[in-house]
This record gives C-alpha cells, sequence and structure tokens, in this order.
C-alpha cells in the first residue's frame, strides 16, 4: 500500500498575512476615525478630503478651506453689444447660480451622514458630548460637524523643552 502523495512546491501561505484588497472608491478608503491619543485624525482627513471632493465636488472644499463653497456672483458681459441681449445672458447665470447653490444644500445632510458613518463608537460618543452637538445634529451642517470633530480629534503636542 502506499502512503498519501507528497506535495510538491511552495507551502500554503499562511491567511494571516495576506494584504488586504485595495478599495475601489475613494468613499471605501476612508478609515474609521479612533479617538485617544493615537488617532487618526490625519489620514482620515487626507482620505475624507478626496472621499468628499470625489462624491461631492465642492461641497467638500470645507475640509481644507474652513468655509462652505459659495460660487461667485455672475458679472454682466460688456462684450454683448445689445443690453437686452446682457440681461439675458446674466438671468441665466444667476438661475445657474441658483441651481448649484440648491444642490449644494440639498447634498449637505448626505455628505454629514458620510462622515458620521466614519465613526468609531468612541469619536461619537465624544462627538455627543460636544457643547454643539444637538445644534450639529438638527442642522446636519457638514461644516459644523467637521469644527467639532477637529476641535476633539486634533491634538497639538507642545515641546516641553524649555530652549525652545
Amino acid at each position: 500500500m502506499t502512503g498519501p502523495a507528497k506535495t510538491q512546491g511552495k507551502p500554503k501561505s499562511n491567511h494571516r498575512f495576506t494584504p488586504k484588497p485595495k478599495p475601489s472608491t475613494p468613499q471605501e478608503a476612508v478609515p474609521t476615525l479612533t479617538f485617544g491619543p493615537s488617532n487618526n485624525w490625519i489620514d482620515f482627513t487626507k482620505k475624507m478630503k478626496i472621499a468628499a471632493g470625489d462624491r461631492f465636488g465642492r461641497l467638500g472644499d470645507f475640509i481644507t478651506q474652513g468655509v462652505h463653497y459659495v460660487p461667485p456672483l455672475p458679472v454682466p458681459d460688456m462684450s454683448i453689444v445689445d443690453s437686452v441681449m446682457r440681461d439675458e445672458v446674466l438671468k441665466a447665470d444667476y438661475r445657474e447660480r441658483a441651481k448649484t447653490i440648491n444642490k449644494l444644500n440639498t447634498e449637505k445632510p448626505m455628505l454629514y451622514v458620510f462622515i458620521t458613518s466614519k465613526l468609531s463608537a468612541e469619536s461619537e460618543d465624544e462627538l455627543k458630548r460636544h457643547p454643539s452637538y444637538r445644534t450639529i445634529d438638527d442642522d446636519k451642517d457638514p461644516l459644523n460637524l467637521w469644527k467639532a470633530l477637529e476641535s476633539l480629534h486634533l491634538i497639538t503636542i507642545v515641546s516641553k523643552n524649555l530652549d525652545i
């Protein structure tokens, strides 16, 4: 009787060390925001900026700018000689600006929910303890949420070296 056949070649790989699959979208690449002295605020901010820009366009600019994007006011095109035609073009530009503002305002709650979906349980608990949490949650404003998260998670390091 013959024994079991021996397998030749590479030994089976240990599954603990197999790399995680790469995320297919920027939204999937955003890590869960952790809380504490060794939190991941910097990495979270970088990846959230990319994901928010990819999914929500200019609405995500508040992450780096600190304010919501507001489209500039239209300027009359003085190269159009006919004043009636110039006014019609200007009205169309104002309508387009109003549509953009409405779209931005409509998407604010969606971005708010996206950001809150990336919070760890500890971060969410700390956010709920924030003095402005009720207002932030009622308004569903991602900028105010971001400022609160930043105040809770951004850790400044002060040197204890007196020679500086």
